[in-house]
């Protein structure tokens, strides 16, 4: 919408969210329009892109009809290759999983959400990759090197794909490139081969200057010496039980009897909800298991 010279705060408005639900299919970012007939939601990329041309804001409208075809082919590139190779390096890498993704969803939902989620979009997307025979770190990365270098070839050294003015192509370009650039990750496979193609570095800088007020910092990393909250139920149990633990120690009296002091009667109770949660998130691992057993043993079933 920046690109097409539209406005925040005059022509379209900009809210944070970091909540799944607030979007009908799950995903982020989202447009929502509203008009007489009424609003609706539009998350996904092409349908976001539809949605501004019908307002009469088409980006590629200068574009010739090879150019066009063009432009079709290197968003497929990027949204199928390093789309795989992003996927892969989130979710398939224990390092970069256990550091930063598990912990940044965890920390955005409540228990005992905050132990599912993570697990149950994690199968989702080990399955995407497996549906796509990419099990593996080098067939992943591989796929990311080859895009990002034949984005760089065709780049060059113009301001944006084609030319002094920004396309859907650059649209779809930044926002990829920008994931792989400002994400923390602690193996950082993707931003180390970015980084040798410097004109999308120089690209991207360029975009976040002139059309989000400057380059926004890197997300904040993760400090080891600080414990991040644990969304494995079993580990948050031992963690609040041994934080409970030294804390009662801490305060030095009996446990015994009506004269509990606040330490100790706040010990018992969080004690008490570490294995309510315990509880819970096992329930919920189960239920979700035996579902998912159930329907493959149906879909056997119908097959058979």
């Amino acid at each position: 919408m920046r690109f097409s010279g539209l406005r925040e705060g005059v022509d379209f408005m900009v809210e944070s969210c970091g909540r799944l639900h607030a979007s009908v299919s799950g995903e982020l970012p989202m447009l929502q329009t509203t008009n007489v007939a009424g609003s609706r939601q539009l998350a996904e990329p092409h349908a976001v892109c539809q949605a501004l041309v019908a307002l009469g804001h088409d980006l590629d409208a200068r574009l010739s009809a090879e150019q066009k075809a063009e432009s079709l082919a290197f968003t497929a590139l990027i949204e199928e290759r390093l789309h795989i190779a992003l996927l892969y390096s989130w979710w398939e890498e224990e390092t970069n999983y256990d550091t930063v993704v598990r912990p940044v969803l965890g920390a955005s939902l409540p228990i005992p959400l905050c132990f599912y989620v993570p697990w149950m979009l994690r199968r989702r997307v080990h399955s995407q990759l497996a549906r796509r025979r990419v099990l593996d770190a080098a067939a992943a990365y591989a796929y990311g090197d080859a895009a990002l270098s034949a984005l760089s070839v065709r780049l060059g050294n113009r301001p944006f794909f084609h030319g002094d003015a920004p396309t859907s192509l650059d649209a779809s370009a930044f926002a990829y490139l920008s994931a792989v650039l400002r994400c923390p990750l602690p193996k950082d496979h993707l931003r180390a081969a970015m980084r040798t193609h410097l004109n999308l570095v120089v690209f991207c800088e360029r975009i976040a200057e002139k059309y989000f007020e400057g380059s926004a910092p890197l997300l904040p990393a993760v400090v080891p010496a600080v414990r991040t909250p644990s969304t494995n139920a079993r580990e948050y149990a031992e963690q609040q039980a041994a934080d409970d633990a030294a804390a009662a120690q801490a305060a030095g009296a009996s446990m015994t009897g009506k004269h509990r002091t606040p330490e100790q009667q706040r010990f018992r109770r969080r004690s008490r909800n570490a294995v309510l949660t315990t509880v819970g998130a096992a329930v919920a691992y189960a239920l979700a298991v035996d579902t998912f057993g159930r329907e493959r043993e149906q879909a056997s079933s119908d097959d058979e």
